[in-house]
């Protein structure tokens, strides 16, 4: 009984080792199906990393007790569910991770969990229902540029005039080419 006891307390961490210990081998075949897939040497290497850091923030919330995994020994990818990922997407969005890192996170665990599904380590996508974020790139660019402009009319002393033609003109470029 207490065998199965401290059995029971540890399978979240036994899980994880499974997991770590077939790491490399996943690796070297993760890579082999993006090379069949045709991505480039930059991708394979980013995708890869993006795949170990994924699983380092995994074991750490294993670990703190912040994630509860399924026991699935057998199959540990299988634990992996679509929350899990939303977990790891809010905290890298916590973490005021880039956007575009983000997303290319997702992309590559999208990829993963497509490769794992081709050679039958999960049996359901956790992926499929987890979307990027949404860039909006041209917003913050005009937010940057006012906020820049600010910066600019207080260190060059600009008189009001120049600036609110500067912002008419970024107004007027925002509208034209942006929206």
């Amino acid at each position: 009984m207490v065998i199965i006891i401290r059995l029971t307390r540890y399978m979240p961490s036994i899980i994880l080792s499974n997991v770590f210990d077939y790491q490399a081998l996943l690796d070297t075949e993760f890579s082999s199906y993006l090379i069949k897939q045709n991505a480039s040497e930059v991708t394979r290497k980013n995708y890869v990393a993006d795949i170990k850091n994924f699983f380092k923030w995994l074991n750490n919330a294993v670990s703190t007790g912040s994630i509860t995994l399924r026991e699935e020994v057998e199959k540990p990818l299988r634990t992996i569910t679509t929350e899990i990922i939303e977990l790891f997407k809010r905290s890298l969005i916590t973490t005021q991770t880039p956007t575009a890192t983000i997303n290319r996170r997702l992309s590559a665990l999208r990829m993963f969990f497509q490769f794992a599904m081709i050679e039958h380590k999960i049996i359901e996508n956790p992926m499929l229902l987890v979307r990027n974020i949404p860039r909006n790139d041209a917003l913050n660019n005009v937010s940057t540029l006012n906020a820049a402009l600010e910066r600019y009319a207080q260190d060059k002393k600009a008189t009001p005039s120049d600036i609110d033609d500067i912002k008419t003109f970024f107004s007027w470029y925002f509208e034209r080419y942006l929206s």
